[in-house]
């Protein structure tokens, strides 16, 4: 739980399926107790106490994990430390390869988006809608809305009148 104080990372040896957790802003001193998270993938541990680079290590046996975040924490502030946690678990996305990633994915997501963009827009020109087709006027949607408003305002007058 994020923003809790709490003080060490436990009870979550039975979560088979937990593939996330955000521990940001508590107290943990040492990453422990994760090894049997089989699914785990990311873990948030920004702004605690992890002074211990080392414990790390707990996490190499965690074949899904890609994530780690641990801006904020002591250990953060070692030179070299995001080499250590990357040599320490090869299963890690380094920083720059998630962001490759994102970049893929989001670019991806950009061409199906096109596609599907230049696949509708034949089938709305051949719905051939007249030029001289109406707009809505903004006179029929404010006309309701007026009314709505002035509705309101009687109520709230006589609400104050009491």
């Amino acid at each position: 739980q994020k923003n809790n104080l709490i003080p060490r990372i436990e009870n979550v040896s039975r979560l088979k399926k937990l593939q996330y957790i955000n521990l940001a802003l508590n107290n943990i001193e040492v990453i422990e107790n994760l090894e049997a998270c089989e699914s785990l993938q990311k873990l948030d541990l920004t702004i605690n106490f992890i002074g211990c680079l080392s414990s790390v290590q707990s996490l190499r046996d965690n074949i899904h994990f890609r994530e780690l975040f641990l801006v904020g924490n002591p250990c953060a502030e070692f030179k070299g430390y995001r080499q250590y946690v990357v040599a320490s678990l090869p299963q890690i996305l380094s920083s720059q390869e998630q962001e490759k990633e994102y970049l893929k994915k989001r670019a991806v997501e950009k061409e199906e988006a096109e596609t599907r963009t230049a696949r509708v827009e034949p089938e709305l020109r051949s719905l051939k809608i007249p030029e001289s087709t109406p707009a809505v006027s903004c006179s029929e949607i404010d006309g309701p809305l007026h009314l709505l408003q002035r509705h309101a305002e009687i109520n709230t007058d006589r609400s104050y009148r009491h």
